[in-house]
């Protein structure tokens, strides 16, 4: 058998998208809950084996939709390696906006994309991401003009820059319908 031992010497980048619209809900705490727990086992299974618990960093995404201002469509945290610090940022975002059946994934791994020290990647949601032609149509209905999000981003095209990276996604599906994307 062979172990995962961590990061030799540089720091692990791990980037959670996480899902934080309306739909959420209940979902949202809980996932957020269970982030945290992840974030401190990270760091005593790396302390109880001899390597340093700071070799790692979680950067938190949390995405919307189309629907949500600029201010609320993406929110992120800086990079943590501090449990109180994630907490702190964890606290700050509730369920919110959404539309449809499928969400802005998209611009959360556009996000992790402008990002090349990020070594793996974790989706959290309970939708689907959005199609290029879902993308499409809900961003005719605010005009992005001039913001972060003016050119848009496709899931499908994301996903390929991750994996000619080579980076690993994991994902995690919350309800049923969103199990064929996830």
């Amino acid at each position: 058998l062979s172990y995962n031992l961590g990061p030799a010497s540089k720091t692990m980048k791990i980037a959670v998208c996480v899902d934080a619209t309306g739909s959420m809900g209940s979902l949202l705490e809980k996932t957020k809950q269970r982030i945290r727990e992840m974030f401190k086992r990270i760091r005593q299974i790396l302390e109880e084996n001899g390597h340093d618990p700071n070799s790692f960093e979680i950067q938190m995404i949390a995405y919307r939709n189309y629907n949500a201002p600029e201010s609320e469509l993406l929110l992120y945290s800086g990079w943590q390696n501090d449990p109180t610090s994630l907490d702190k940022w964890l606290s700050t975002v509730s369920p919110d906006y959404g539309w449809g059946i499928r969400e802005a994934v998209e611009i959360a791994l556009h996000l992790v994309n402008e990002d090349e020290n990020v070594n793996e990647v974790i989706v959290i949601g309970d939708a689907a991401p959005n199609t290029r032609q879902e993308t499409d149509e809900k961003r005719k209905m605010i005009n992005w003009s001039g913001t972060a999000f003016e050119t848009a981003a496709y899931c499908d095209d994301e996903l390929q820059k991750l994996k000619t990276r080579g980076l690993k996604i994991n994902s995690f599906y919350l309800v049923d319908h969103a199990k064929a994307a996830f």
